[in-house]
């Protein structure tokens, strides 16, 4: 991918032997800073997914980095990387810079960043520049200006003013007799075989340049496929971690779900349960175990109302002769009462009051009627059955029916 890159060259200028400053942000979107050793701004700009290789040419088209600076703490691998490929110094800060310091930074300097990355970029660079700045200007008053930003890049190296001095003359004055000797040489002997070892020795020179950018294109290579590695390693990790992820995720949802299927059929088992009790129950009473001695099984009609002679008749049958244990008689009309005369029944005991109208038309049909309080009942509420006193109910319907028998004679004379 092409990096495209938001600012141009600031000036255009023999860079052979320049030293510069480089502050960089690195990331997705890096950002980079160059400024010379008089700091003046050569380029700042920013690129989105660049290579390392467009990076480094970009900035030695201004010349060669003495110094790589970056504006946290600690120093990423990315800026420590780019310091040992230029075998520059790296501004190492005891702590990362604050966005205030930053933005006073870069206001001061007069430069409009178009984004955070190249502010951060051009603050280490600032930053880096100012370290070095009473030095710079010591240098300044004391060095040749030939030989003044030579100085600088030595004193940055940790070399003293004088020293670099010194020895910056003596390889002069040494590359000056060197030249003039040649320039003699030259002149004493100038032919055509001179002129060509001149060639030779410079293609020599031009090949030793060569072999070092192929051996700086090979360690970048090197590099590339190292990054190839640890992405294809991590995008192997990546893919790993989302299997058991969506794995894990599943067991969950299989979890919740056994866990409803589990309460589910906990609170049918629980009603089973319960309806099983319920039919226990029944089938004792339907089998007489309920009833004690002296006591007579009868029918339970819960509501005087067609509906409940209805279900008692469909679930249990209704004969000549039955006795029926009604819970509540209150509701019941003639026509309610008229039906269960037509169905047989002997005799009606009741719990709670029975209607005056259903009363007269049970006595028509020469019905037996008697509350509860007059006969022991047993009866659990909501069976179908209630155990009655066979002796007290005999002898309650034998004295009914003197009653009756004695009025009737009565009525008669």
């Amino acid at each position: 991918m092409r990096c495209q890159f938001y600012l141009k060259n600031y000036e255009t200028v023999n860079v052979r032997h320049r030293h510069i400053i480089v502050g960089i942000d690195p990331g997705t979107t890096v950002g980079v800073a160059i400024m010379d050793l008089n700091g003046r701004l050569l380029d700042v700009f920013s690129a989105k997914n660049c290579s390392f290789s467009d990076i480094i040419n970009r900035i030695i088209s201004y010349g060669k980095p003495v110094i790589v600076a970056t504006d946290v703490s600690p120093t990423p691998s990315a800026v420590r990387k780019m310091g040992s490929i230029f075998a520059s110094v790296v501004n190492e800060l005891k702590a990362s810079m604050t966005v205030e310091y930053k933005e006073k930074l870069t206001a001061k300097y007069g430069y409009r960043c178009k984004n955070t990355h190249e502010r951060d970029a051009l603050a280490a660079c600032i930053d880096a520049f100012n370290r070095y700045k009473k030095k710079f200007a010591q240098v300044g008053k004391k060095t040749p200006p030939e030989i003044e930003e030579d100085v600088k890049a030595m004193v940055i190296r940790g070399i003293s003013i004088q020293k670099a001095i010194n020895m910056l003359l003596n390889n002069s004055e040494k590359a000056d007799s060197h030249d003039k000797q040649r320039a003699e040489s030259a002149d004493k002997s100038v032919n055509g075989k001179d002129y060509i070892e001149r060639l030779r020795a410079e293609i020599r020179q031009k090949d030793e340049e060569i072999e070092r950018l192929k051996e700086f294109q090979e360690r970048l290579k090197c590099e590339l496929d190292c990054k190839k590695r640890e992405i294809a390693e991590l995008h192997e990790k990546l893919r790993s971690r989302i299997f058991e992820m969506r794995r894990e995720v599943m067991r969950e949802r299989i979890v919740k779900e056994l866990r409803a299927e589990i309460s589910r059929l906990k609170s049918q088992l629980k009603s089973v349960r319960e309806e099983n009790a319920r039919l226990k129950d029944f089938i004792k009473e339907l089998k007489g175990e309920m009833v004690h001695e002296g006591f007579m099984r009868v029918k339970v009609l819960r509501n005087f109302s067609r509906k409940g002679i209805e279900e008692v008749e469909r679930k249990f049958g209704l004969e000549r002769g039955d006795v029926l244990f009604i819970e509540d008689g209150s509701g019941a009309g003639p026509k309610t009462a008229e039906m269960l005369a037509e169905k047989g029944v002997s005799a009606i005991i009741y719990g709670r009051e029975l209607s005056p109208i259903a009363y007269e038309k049970l006595a028509e049909r020469g019905i037996f009627t008697f509350h509860e309080s007059e006969i022991p009942v047993k009866h659990r509420r909501g069976s179908d059955f209630a155990a009655v006193d066979e002796k007290a109910l005999r002898c309650r319907m034998e004295e009914e029916l003197r009653r009756r028998t004695k009025k009737h004679v009565l009525f008669s004379i």
